[in-house]
């Protein structure tokens, strides 16, 4: 087996922290580790698929390396336009465990958009002076994702229908009826099943877009006083989707729109 393999690279990593080999599949699986992990390969996936539907020779996909308790965003994704150099920020998330739910008016989902590490004390100052707020608002919305920290969204519909298992707590795929339907009706193929199509069904986001002051609706955050001037990203930003084809609706778009909006972006950007 060769020295640069995944498998290798794997008894490497076990060997090097003391991870009982044996025990490895027991630890991915706890429901403390499942999450981190699932979220983190959802950077590595949205990198391999906007490689895929970017032209190489105008676009550079990268993941960079920044140390997230320094103070600086940790970006997930970079998207260089090679011909004007702009740089577009990126942020994965998943879809907020088994969210998905049918309404009178159509189907909806939610994705799961707060900070890892809620902003403390002793870094608020810095970090409201970097971006442009007050403190005591920042304070309120200490878990949120401001819209200026990045400028797209990409997330993946697969976990709206995982659910928790309460016997092992396990996490398991548990559509309900509705949501069959709903996948089915996106994507008819015969020859794929539910879990293939929610996996494959990516989406995007401009974040300044999910804002209460984009959307003109109050922030959900009682304690903001700006209502619907708030530029803070909700934690649970929703998907709303057409009944006729189960499309989402904007200021949400199926992840086959990404290069237009993209060089729209670039374009329009100073």
């Amino acid at each position: 087996m060769p020295s640069d393999s995944w498998q290798m690279k794997v008894e490497k990593w076990c060997i090097e922290f003391d991870i009982p080999h044996r025990y490895l599949p027991e630890i991915l699986a706890n429901p403390k580790v499942t999450p981190m992990i699932r979220g983190y390969a959802l950077e590595y996936n949205v990198l391999l698929l906007l490689n895929h539907l970017l032209p190489i020779d105008v676009w550079n996909v990268t993941k960079p390396m920044i140390n997230a308790q320094s103070g600086s965003h940790d970006q997930d994704l970079l998207v260089e336009h090679l011909p004007s150099k702009k740089k577009i920020r990126v942020e994965c998330k998943l879809a907020k465990k088994g969210s998905y739910k049918l309404r009178s008016n159509g189907s909806r989902c939610e994705i799961k958009c707060m900070r890892s590490r809620t902003l403390g004390e002793g870094i608020l100052p810095a970090r409201a002076k970097q971006l442009k707020v007050p403190k005591s608002h920042l304070r309120v919305h200490a878990d949120n994702y401001i819209s200026q920290e990045f400028d797209f969204i990409i997330s993946v519909l697969s976990n709206a229908f995982y659910e928790t298992e309460e016997s092992t707590l396990e996490y398991v795929w548990d559509p309900s009826a509705d949501a069959e339907k709903f996948l089915k009706v996106y994507d008819p193929d015969p020859r794929k099943g539910t879990k293939e199509i929610a996996s494959g069904y990516f989406l995007f986001a401009r974040s300044s877009e999910l804002t209460p002051k984009f959307q003109q609706i109050s922030c959900r955050r009682r304690k903001c006083k700006k209502g619907m001037n708030c530029e803070f990203i909700p934690n649970y930003p929703r998907i709303d989707f057409l009944e006729i084809d189960s499309c989402p609706k904007p200021p949400w778009y199926e992840i086959s729109k990404v290069k237009d909006y993209f060089e729209s972006f670039v374009k329009t950007s100073t």
